[in-house]
């Protein structure tokens, strides 16, 4: 069906993040400026309701993108115990937050609003609901909803309650990023109509598959020797992206009988653990240690890594995993969630079983002795990221073309 044309449109949206970057240094891929760029460039005219405290650089800034702070009062609620602070966060934006969105959507009269996140989802539907107008949540993959059929529901109930909240607004749609955290299903599952659901892959920056990067040159940048082989961790460096495994592999990948050299690309409050226990090693220099790292540069990473080393609790088929195969470098992750989506072992990558060190170790080793396998597993991740994933024009155009036919179509969410 052929795309509506888009007509320029003042959008709305409810924001949890003072900026469009969630780490500092521009680490990390940035959907909200990937979008914003491109909603730009279409004519449209942005208003975000956002904390206090966020910094744009002058590329971020445009006459029709305004911002619109509100108190952040997360850093004042740290001291709170977690369920406390759970719930403060959660009310705040459902009401102070929510009653802002709706005043400031009276002095604006947006076309559409969005809530970014379960934590715009009440702005959104308020929005809507008051203002008569279209609305959709965007969820950025649904986190531990993905475990629907791991645990007790109780639980499930717990663990996910903001999560839930989010995913059952009334608002006209529901916007899913595949994470491979099964966000389509858990939506299913938590009773939203079908015809809501939106599912839509992750931008994946497929241009670099065409970089011309100098191998060797990348290699020696980073202090890597002839014949030395690079796994690459890059991530946020906290629990849930794998760092307490991380932490027990560290001294058998250090004692391998491959010269396996370990590049750790990323910032966070396991930081420090991390560099405590590779300190400890008989060879503290089989693994070095990046820090955050700018966006841009992680081209220059893959060009130089011979593996990529992916261990979130989540899922591991997140933008890191789809852009290392975009740069033909092969994978070995842990299967949990909907890993296998993306990662097929033997053919672009290595599975192993979610919490098996043994299993893992062993891939690593497999891999880091064999330089066909990873040749082959490189060339077929390169040539499935070509087929299956969506560039950034094409992803944040589909968000585009529902905006569009939201707009044309009026609100249907009902009371």
């Amino acid at each position: 069906m052929e795309a509506p044309a888009r007509t320029p449109r003042r959008i709305l949206v409810v924001s949890p993040w003072a900026d469009f970057w969630s780490m500092p240094g521009r680490a990390g891929v940035s959907d909200d400026a990937e979008f914003v760029r491109r909603a730009l460039a279409a004519g449209h005219t942005l208003h975000f309701l956002v904390p206090s405290g966020g910094r744009f650089s002058p590329d971020e800034t445009h006459p029709n993108l305004r911002v619109h702070p509100f108190p952040d009062l997360f850093p004042r609620l740290r001291w709170l115990p977690p369920p406390l602070r759970r719930l403060a966060w959660y009310g705040y934006f459902a009401g102070p937050v929510a009653r802002r969105a709706v005043r400031l959507a009276r002095e604006i009269r947006p076309d559409l609003v969005m809530g970014f996140s379960y934590h715009g989802s009440r702005g959104a539907e308020r929005v809507g609901r008051e203002l008569g107008i279209p609305s959709l949540v965007k969820h950025f993959g649904v986190y531990k909803a993905a475990f629907f059929d791991r645990w007790p529901r109780w639980r499930y109930r717990w663990e996910n309650a903001e999560t839930l909240d989010g995913l059952t607004r009334k608002v006209d749609r529901l916007v899913i990023l595949n994470d491979g955290t099964r966000g389509r299903e858990a939506a299913l599952r938590a009773g939203v109509p079908a015809e809501r659901i939106v599912f839509l892959l992750n931008g994946i920056h497929k241009e670099w598959a065409g970089l011309d990067l100098d191998r060797e040159a990348e290699r020696a940048r980073l202090g890597l020797a002839p014949g030395e082989t690079a796994a690459l961790f890059l991530a946020r460096l906290e629990r849930f992206k794998g760092t307490a495994q991380l932490l027990r592999l560290l001294p058998g990948l250090a004692g391998g009988p491959a010269p396996l050299r370990l590049l750790v690309a990323g910032s966070g409050p396991d930081e420090g653990r991390l560099r405590e226990a590779a300190a400890r090693l008989p060879d503290p220099r089989r693994v070095r240690f990046l820090g955050a790292v700018p966006h841009d540069e992680v081209p220059r990473l893959f060009a130089a890594a011979d593996l990529f080393l992916t261990l979130n609790t989540y899922s591991n088929m997140a933008i890191p995993t789809c852009e290392a195969m975009v740069c033909g470098v092969p994978v070995v992750a842990t299967n949990v969630t909907g890993t296998a989506e993306t990662v097929r072992d033997g053919e672009n990558g290595l599975l192993v079983p979610a919490g098996d060190d043994a299993s893992l170790l062993a891939a690593l080793r497999l891999l880091a002795g064999d330089a066909t396998l990873r040749a082959r597993l490189g060339e077929g991740a390169r040539r499935f990221a070509a087929e299956r994933f969506d560039d950034w024009d094409t992803r944040v155009g589909r968000e585009l073309d529902l905006i569009e036919e939201l707009c044309r179509e009026g609100r249907t969410a009902g009371p």
